[in-house]
């Protein structure tokens, strides 16, 4: 039920010291499953042949900062956000010789916790230029120097996300619908077509969602239902709000730790009418960043609650 995250590149040919490369990363997880981090930099792989040794090394070639270092995004993500990078000057071109061949490519890291982190290589050919000479460094070694010597940065689109995000586990007590309390026995599950929590007397349903993403049949809550049955998940993409605050003084303060904040989401309407609120305006979410990681059971935070629970 989840297609895998892809990332596209602007172009494919970047000159050092004068190009910078915008990224765009489409992330679709229908599992409960969040991202803490995305990483996004670029790596050098450098091949050797020489009296039949052979040697091969790959170097990351950006330091970890706050240009590299990127939002995550909470479980049932399905948006797209454009990274930039700047190539900084003195790189040696892409070189295939019989001897020695110079390789770079893109990586995007999304660190996910209690798993394995999932990373993805967008290769790309770095062509000639002037600063190969006046600002030479050995194949692989990182730039180091002020950045006003590096690009401008590229101009990038705002994030946009194609489906409602989840409320945070941690911000719902209590079923949206009949509003019983939650607890061991009465777990709480997210609605796929409005992203509210609910308990399973209210969110039995299963209905095909195509276009919020979803290859599977979905939950939806009993308010949900009509739309469902009638739109197949109907949503009018938006513009995701991320705060970058939280990573500037991350970069600032590197003793603070090195695990960031989980996005969290808060809801402005819900799309359907409920026996305790009625009609609710129209439907806008934006996604805010909280210190406090999720909390309670059900499909939002115990990972048992894949692409159908």
């Amino acid at each position: 039920g989840t297609r895998g995250p892809t990332v596209t590149l602007d172009r494919s040919v970047y000159a050092p010291g004068e190009d910078s490369a915008a990224a765009k990363l489409e992330v679709n997880c229908s599992a409960a499953q969040a991202c803490t981090m995305v990483g996004f930099h670029a790596v050098c792989a450098v091949n050797l042949v020489a009296n039949s040794q052979k040697w091969a090394q790959t170097f990351e070639l950006q330091k970890e900062s706050v240009e590299t270092r990127h939002s995550g995004f909470p479980p049932g993500y399905y948006g797209e956000r454009f990274l930039p990078l700047r190539f900084p000057p003195g790189w040696p071109a892409t070189t295939h010789g019989a001897l020695v061949r110079c390789n770079y490519g893109l990586r995007c890291a999304l660190y996910l916790p209690k798993t394995f982190d999932m990373t993805l290589d967008a290769p790309v050919v770095v062509a000639p230029s002037v600063s190969m000479y006046s600002c030479a460094r050995p194949a692989g070694a990182p730039f180091t120097g002020p950045d006003t010597a590096l690009p401008p940065a590229p101009d990038v689109p705002p994030p946009r996300i194609f489906r409602p995000l989840w409320v945070d586990d941690a911000l719902a007590h209590a079923c949206r619908g009949c509003h019983s309390r939650f607890g061991v026995f009465n777990r709480r599950h997210h609605c796929r077509q409005c992203g509210h929590v609910f308990c399973l007397k209210c969110a039995k349903e299963k209905r095909p969602l195509p276009r919020l993403g979803y290859r599977l049949p979905q939950r939806v809550c009993a308010g949900c239902l009509p739309d469902a049955l009638r739109t197949g998940g109907a949503f009018t993409p938006v513009e995701e709000q991320v705060d970058a605050t939280y990573w500037r003084q991350r970069m600032a303060h590197p003793g603070l730790g090195s695990t960031p904040p989980v996005p969290t989401a808060y809801a402005r309407g819900a799309g359907h009418a409920t026996g305790a609120t009625g009609g609710d305006a129209e439907f806008q979410r934006e996604a805010i960043f909280g210190s406090n990681p999720p909390r309670g059971g059900g499909d939002g935070t115990d990972g048992v609650d894949v692409a159908g629970s």
